[in-house]
C-alpha cells in the first residue's frame, strides 16, 4: 500500500537516478564519479550481453567453481567454508550467508562499538522456508535455482538432486534460527562474551582468525575483545551442521548465493 514514506522513497530514487545518469564533469568529486561509472556499467546492456557470462564465470571460478555445474571436476579437497567466506570479503560479496557478522553500537553502552554475530541471512523470509516445498514461493525459488544451474551448464537431473540438498540445507538454517516473534526480547538477544569465552563455547570455529580476516589487517583485536552473540543456539546448531553436512552441499549452497547475487549482471536469459 502507498504511504507518505513510499512516495518520498520513490522521489528520492528518481532524484538519485537523475544524478547518476548525468555525464561526469571535469571537476566532479570522487564520491560522484564512482557511482556514475557504476551506473553506466550496469546500464550497458550490450556489453553485459556480450561479456556478462564470461565475467560471471571468472567470479565463479575464483571462488572454486559451482559443484553442481563442475560435476566430477569440482575439487572437494580445496573447499573450506571459512576460506570461501574470506574470499567473499576480498571481492566485496556478502559474508553473511552462514553467519551474520557486523560491527555495531553496543545497545547497553552507546559510546562503544562491538562485534556482533547473528544468524546467517537467508535468501527468503524464514516463514517461507518453514513451510517447505509446499509453499509456492519456495517451490518457485527451487525452480529458479535449477534453471540457473542448467543455464550455466549443469545437467538438469543432477541439478535437481544436488540443489534439493542445497535447499534442504538452507531450510535447516532457517529452522535453527529464531522466528521474528522471539527476537523481540532484546535481553534474550543480548549475550555478551569475550573472544576467549566465545572460542570456549563454540570451539570448532577459529574466531580470532575469522574476525581478524574479515575486519582486515588495520584492525587489531585481542582475546578479551567483547562479542555480542544474538542467537547462541544458532551457532551451536551451525557447528553441528557444518561438521555433518558434506562439503559439496555446503559449497553448492554458498555458490548458489553468489550466482544469485550476480544474476542481474549476467545476460538477459539469466
Amino acid at each position: 500500500s502507498l504511504s507518505t514514506f513510499t512516495t518520498i522513497a520513490e522521489v528520492v530514487k528518481m532524484q538519485l537516478r537523475t544524478i547518476v545518469s548525468e555525464p561526469i564533469k571535469p571537476d566532479e568529486p570522487r564520491h560522484l564519479i564512482n557511482p556514475k561509472n557504476l551506473y553506466k556499467i550496469c546500464m550497458d546492456k550490450e556489453t553485459i550481453e556480450e561479456h556478462g557470462l564470461e565475467d560471471a564465470q571468472k567470479i565463479i571460478d575464483f571462488f572454486g567453481g559451482w559443484p553442481v555445474v563442475e560435476g566430477d571436476k569440482w575439487d572437494m579437497g580445496s573447499f573450506d567454508w571459512k576460506e570461501m567466506t574470506y574470499k567473499f570479503r576480498s571481492r566485496g560479496f556478502s559474508v553473511d550467508y552462514l553467519l551474520d557478522f557486523s560491527v555495531t553500537i553496543d545497545s547497553k553502552n552507546s559510546t562503544l562499538r562491538i562485534i556482533e554475530l547473528d544468524a546467517g541471512s537467508l535468501a527468503l523470509s524464514r516463514k517461507y522456508f518453514m513451510k517447505g516445498l509446499e509453499d509456492r514461493v519456495v517451490s518457485a525459488y527451487y525452480a529458479y535455482m535449477v534453471d540457473m544451474a542448467v543455464l550455466l551448464g549443469a545437467d538438469k537431473e543432477k541439478a535437481k538432486a544436488e540443489l534439493m540438498e542445497s535447499l534442504n540445507f538452507e531450510m535447516q538454517l532457517a529452522n535453527v534460527s529464531l522466528p521474528s516473534e522471539e527476537r523481540r526480547d532484546y535481553e534474550k538477544l543480548y549475550n555478551k562474551m569475550t573472544l576467549t569465552e566465545l572460542q570456549q563455547k563454540f570451539p570448532t570455529i577459529p574466531w580470532m582468525e575469522y574476525f581478524s580476516t574479515l575486519l582486515g589487517p588495520t584492525i587489531l583485536i585481542e582475546e578479551d575483545e567483547p562479542v555480542l552473540v544474538v542467537e547462541p543456539q544458532y551457532i551451536s546448531a551451525l557447528e553441528h551442521m557444518l561438521q555433518h553436512t558434506p562439503k559439496r552441499i555446503q559449497a553448492n549452497y554458498l555458490m548458489w548465493r553468489v550466482v544469485s547475487a550476480i544474476a542481474n549482471y549476467m545476460p538477459e536469459r539469466f
